[in-house]
C-alpha cells in the first residue's frame, strides 16, 4: 500500500474514553502507537490467556472498511501466524461495532485494546476466540521523541510535494510513472522467461487489474485458476457460442465459490450442472 494520500480521521473511529497526556484518547491514537511501537514491544506483550506476543510485522494500515491493519505477522505463544489486527479502546467495542457478526473480521488474529475489563472476550463470526492484548500507552516514548508519532503519509513526501509548482509535479509524476511501468516490465519479463505466453501474461494482468485496489490478490488467483488456455479449449470444443458462454459462465461462478450451495433458479441449476462436469476436465 502506498502512503501518498493523507488519511482522514473517519477510518479509525473517534471513540473517546479516557485522558492520555492531558488529552482524550482516540482509537486512531492507539492504532498509530501499535503501528509505530509494535515491533519494539516484541516479547513484552502477553494475551489475555497468557501467551507471549512477538510482533514481526504490525500490518499494513487499512484506510477502508474492515480491520484496522492487514497482513500482520506475529508469534503468539511461539506459533507463527499471519492475519489482520483490530484496534479498540475497550474490548466491548468489538460487539458495539458488530464485528462479531461481520465476515470481514474472520481473519483477525489479534484484538489490540487500551483498557482492560474483567470479562473481556472477543469472538469472531465463526465463534473463534481471538486473543486480546493490552497495549501500553507509552507516554514516556512519546515524550522521548518530543512529539506524538505520525502516520507515514503525515510525515513523508506530502509536505515536500505541497511546495512544488504544477510543472514540477508533472515531471515528477512522469518519472515515477515510467519507473512503475519499468517495474511491471521486469516482472512480466521474468514470467515470460518461465514459459508463459504473451497471451497468458496479458490475461492474468488484465484479471488482476479487474480487482482494482481491494481485490487484486483474489483476481490474480482467479486468473491463475482459470487459465487462458482453458478458455480457448472450451471455445474450440463446443458446438455453439451459447454453449461456450454457459460453460465459461459456470466456471466463473464455480471458481468464485458461488455454486457450492443448493440453488433453485433454473439458470443457476444449469450452471451448477456444467460446473460439476467441467471442473474436473
Amino acid at each position: 500500500m502506498q502512503y501518498s494520500n493523507r488519511v482522514t480521521s473517519s477510518k479509525f473511529i473517534s471513540e473517546v474514553n479516557r485522558k492520555y497526556m492531558g488529552e482524550r484518547l482516540k482509537e486512531n491514537d492507539l492504532a498509530l502507537r501499535w503501528f509505530r511501537y509494535g515491533k519494539s514491544l516484541s516479547g513484552k506483550l502477553t494475551t489475555n490467556s497468557g501467551d507471549k506476543v512477538v510482533v514481526i510485522e504490525p500490518g499494513v494500515p487499512n484506510r477502508d472498511s474492515g480491520p484496522d491493519f492487514q497482513n500482520a505477522m506475529l508469534l503468539i505463544g511461539g506459533v507463527a501466524i499471519k492475519g489482520d489486527i483490530e484496534i479498540h479502546l475497550n474490548a466491548r467495542s468489538w460487539y458495539d461495532h458488530h464485528h462479531h457478526s461481520d465476515g470481514a473480521y474472520t481473519n483477525v488474529i489479534l484484538h489490540v485494546v487500551a483498557f482492560k475489563s474483567a470479562d473481556d472476550v472477543t469472538l469472531s463470526k465463526d465463534d473463534k476466540e481471538i486473543p486480546i492484548v493490552y497495549l501500553p500507552l507509552l507516554a514516556d516514548w512519546d515524550a522521548r521523541i518530543n512529539r506524538k508519532p505520525k502516520w507515514p503519509w503525515e510525515d513523508g513526501c506530502y509536505h515536500e510535494m505541497s511546495e512544488l509548482n504544477p510543472g514540477e509535479i508533472y515531471l515528477l509524476l512522469v518519472r515515477l510513472g515510467r519507473e512503475r511501468l519499468n517495474q511491471k516490465r521486469k516482472k512480466f519479463k521474468l514470467q515470460l522467461e518461465s514459459g508463459n505466453s504473451y497471451g497468458e501474461l496479458f490475461y492474468r494482468g488484465f484479471a488482476r487489474a479487474l480487482g482494482y485496489s481491494k481485490n487484486t490478490s483474489q483476481f490474480s488467483c482467479f486468473g491463475s485458476l482459470l487459465r487462458l488456455s482453458k478458455i480457448r479449449k472450451i471455445i474450440r470444443e463446443v458446438s455453439s457460442d451459447n454453449d461456450a458462454g454457459i460453460n465459461l459462465e459456470s466456471l466463473l461462478f464455480g471458481l468464485s465459490g458461488l455454486l457450492e450451495t443448493g440453488v433453485t433458479d433454473s439458470r443457476m441449476r444449469l450452471l451448477s450442472k456444467n460446473w460439476k462436469k467441467n471442473k474436473t476436465d
